[in-house]
């Protein structure tokens, strides 16, 4: 609609070992900001940018291989493709 939106990433930490991370999007109107439902992204991952592109939300960060322990460091790049849609953020399979 040509009005700027906004994303974002949030993180939960309740005092345990992890810390998970989350996308949101901020929608702008004439009413001001709406913000849309949480997407997570993982536990305790390494965040690195969040870029629009084409009406998308991509989320780079990196990850740990499945096999991996929790202690491990992130390593393995992943992206998240994301669009909102009829108001609510929702991951786009690629």
């Amino acid at each position: 609609d040509g009005i700027v939106d906004e994303a974002f990433l949030l993180t939960q930490d309740s005092g345990g070992s992890g810390t998970f991370y989350y996308v949101v999007a901020a929608i702008n109107s004439d009413d001001g900001y709406q913000g849309t439902n949480a997407v997570f992204l993982g536990d305790r991952i390494a965040p690195q940018t969040t870029e629009f592109r084409n009406g998308e939300i991509i989320v780079n960060y990196a990850t740990r291989r499945s096999t991996d322990p929790m202690t491990a460091s992130p390593s393995v790049g992943t992206s998240k493709y994301l669009k909102v849609m009829d108001g609510e953020l929702v991951e786009i399979n690629r």
